[in-house]
């Protein structure tokens, strides 16, 4: 009787293991079908008890994108939310809980914090396009410079 629960044991713990090791395949290799499907079968042929939820999460990489899609806010909306944070703050609430109630997480607050803190819509809109400028301005001179290495180095005839 211990030999029969000792090898079901062991035969679950292989289907866990196929089953991690197709899953991870498939999230791995994004293949969507067919290690998804091997996976499917493993869960199905080992009798694992799993509920509808547990194996849509584990099955539909689809799924797991989408749960874990960033957001990208707008400086008016960083904006706004430091000085909602700033608010909350002055009251009393601990940076954990502000973070959780404007939606963001810690280090993206202190990120935010640190660029934004303090500024105003409009300098941040001008910061960003001073920003910009500086990068496009950074790609020129870069594009210059090896032109004019280019020509040095044809005049000099060292081709």
């Amino acid at each position: 009787m211990a030999s029969s629960s000792i090898a079901r044991a062991r035969r679950r713990w292989e289907g866990l293991w196929s089953l991690y090791l197709a899953v991870r395949d498939a999230v791995c290799i994004g293949s969507p079908h067919h290690d998804v499907t091997i996976a499917h079968q493993t869960i199905h042929s080992v009798n694992l008890p799993l509920s509808a939820e547990l194996e849509d999460r584990l099955l539909d990489p689809r799924r797991r994108e989408q749960e874990m899609a960033k957001k990208r806010f707008t400086i008016e909306q960083i904006i706004n939310h430091l000085r909602e944070a700033d608010v909350f703050l002055a009251q009393g609430e601990t940076v954990g809980v502000v973070c959780r109630r404007i939606g963001v997480s810690e280090q993206s607050y202190y990120r935010w914090r640190r660029e934004y803190g303090g500024l105003k819509v409009d300098q941040a809109r001008r910061l960003k396009d001073l920003e910009q400028e500086n990068a496009r301005l950074k790609r020129a001179v870069a594009d210059l410079t090896l032109y004019k290495l280019i020509l040095k180095e044809a005049a000099e005839g060292n081709w």
